[in-house]
C-alpha cells in the first residue's frame, strides 16, 4: 500500500508507555504514524513496521519544536490530511501542595495542559475536515481530586475543559474530540513520579515534611497485587484505536 493512501495520525509521547503502544498498534493496523518524541534518541526499538512509522522531535515545552514538527509533518503529507491528533505525552508531579515548588507546578501544567493545547492548535490546519479526530489522554483524576496528587489532578481537570470546549467548537466542521479516561495505567510515568517526589521531599523544610508523615508511602514500589489492577498500555492503545476508527466517535471512553 502506498503511504499516500494510508490514513495518517500524529501521536505524541511515543518514548514509552501509552504513546509507544498506540503508535505500534496503529502502524500494525494500517495507519501511517508520525511519532512525536521529546528527543531523537527516545524511540523504543519495538516501534515497527518502519515503513509506516516516522519519528519526529516534538518537545511540548518548546513552541519552536512544535512549529518545526508541524512543518515536517505537513511536508511529508504533501497536501493530504491527518486523520487524527493523539495527545498522549504527559508527566505526574506528586506530593502535598504545600511542598511542591512553584516551578514544578508550572512544569506539570506546561506539559499536560499548555503543551497539549499548543500541539493541537498547531496541527489543526493539517486535520481532515470533516472526519478528523482529536484524542486527549485524560484520567479519572480529571474529575476527582486526590490528596498528594493535586498538581496532576489540576492538569487533568484543565485538560478535560479544553477537550470539552474543542469538541463543541469543532463539531460544526465535522471534527470530533474524544477524551480517554482511565485510573492507574502500567507505564513508566509512575516510576518517574516517585523520582520527582523524592526530590520534592529532599527539598522540603523539615517542619513542613513533618506535617505529612504518610506521604513517604508514595515512594514505595507497588505490590504485585496492585500492579495486576493497573490498566495496561496496550488496553489504552485499543481505546485510542476505537476513538479513531469507530463509526460514531465517542466523546469519552472510560477504561475500568
Amino acid at each position: 500500500m502506498e503511504q499516500a493512501n494510508e490514513p495518517a495520525v500524529l501521536v505524541t509521547g511515543c518514548g514509552s508507555g501509552i504513546g509507544a503502544a498506540s503508535a505500534r498498534l496503529l502502524a500494525e493496523r494500517g495507519f501511517r504514524v508520525f511519532a512525536g518524541l521529546r528527543d531523537a534518541g527516545q524511540a523504543p526499538p519495538e516501534l515497527l513496521p518502519r515503513e509506516r512509522f516516522q519519528t519526529i522531535v516534538l518537545d511540548l515545552e518548546q513552541q519552536s519544536s512544535i512549529t518545526a514538527a508541524k512543518e515536517t509533518v505537513a511536508g511529508q503529507l504533501k497536501g493530504a490530511p491527518l486523520l487524527g491528533i493523539v495527545n498522549v505525552a504527559g508527566i505526574a508531579v506528586p506530593g502535598p501542595l504545600e511542598m511542591i515548588p512553584v516551578e514544578m507546578l508550572r512544569h506539570q501544567l506546561e506539559v499536560n495542559v499548555t503543551g497539549q493545547f499548543a500541539v493541537t492548535q498547531a496541527f489543526l490546519s493539517c486535520l481532515a475536515a470533516p472526519s478528523g479526530r482529536i484524542v486527549f489522554m485524560g484520567s479519572t483524576s480529571g474529575s476527582t481530586a486526590r490528596p498528594f496528587c493535586g498538581a496532576y489532578c489540576a492538569s487533568k481537570f484543565a485538560l478535560r475543559a479544553l477537550a470539552d470546549t474543542w469538541r463543541h467548537e469543532l463539531e460544526p466542521f465535522g471534527q470530533s474530540v474524544c477524551l480517554i479516561e482511565a485510573d492507574k495505567i502500567a507505564t513508566p510515568i509512575w516510576e518517574k513520579s516517585r523520582e520527582r517526589l523524592a526530590e520534592i521531599l529532599d527539598q522540603a523544610p523539615p517542619e513542613v515534611r513533618h506535617r505529612y508523615p504518610h506521604v513517604d508511602q508514595m515512594l514505595q514500589q507497588p505490590t504485585e497485587e496492585e500492579l495486576d489492577s493497573f490498566t495496561s498500555a496496550d488496553d489504552v492503545a485499543e481505546a485510542v484505536w476505537q476513538a479513531l476508527t469507530s463509526v460514531d466517535s465517542p466523546p469519552v471512553i472510560q477504561i475500568d
